[in-house]
């Protein structure tokens, strides 16, 4: 299944402002969306948000300033790679070309061309 798939590019995008953040994960798919959507894996109840939390995810706290409604449909798998190094690579080249707003305190791999 595709939730089920590791080594994946994702984009998620806010249904009620047109936010968008692209990432990467070598862990399956649906692991990375629910620590983004504040989901439980175990029980699929939603965690307690705290906004002082460091390892909130951008995602996670765009969902609750915005106070959008955000589900696993929001999220969809834009691309794959055999490793973590092609990964990185293709995840830094979608976040130049497409400048998802939500990246904006991500840091990607720096690109150096010659």
């Amino acid at each position: 299944p595709l939730n089920a798939r590791s080594l994946v590019l994702y984009k998620f995008t806010c249904s009620r402002c047109n936010s968008a953040y692209i990432g990467k994960t070598k862990r399956h798919f649906l692991v990375r969306m629910f620590e983004h959507l504040g989901i439980s894996l175990c029980t699929g109840a939603n965690y307690t948000y705290n906004p002082k939390n460091g390892n909130n995810t951008a995602v996670l706290n765009h969902i609750n300033k915005c106070n959008c409604k955000a589900n696993l449909d929001n999220c969809q798998v834009i691309g794959s790679a055999r490793n973590d190094f092609l990964l990185c690579l293709k995840e830094s080249l979608l976040i130049q070309v497409h400048k998802p707003n939500l990246n904006k305190t991500v840091k990607s791999m720096p690109l150096y061309l010659f």
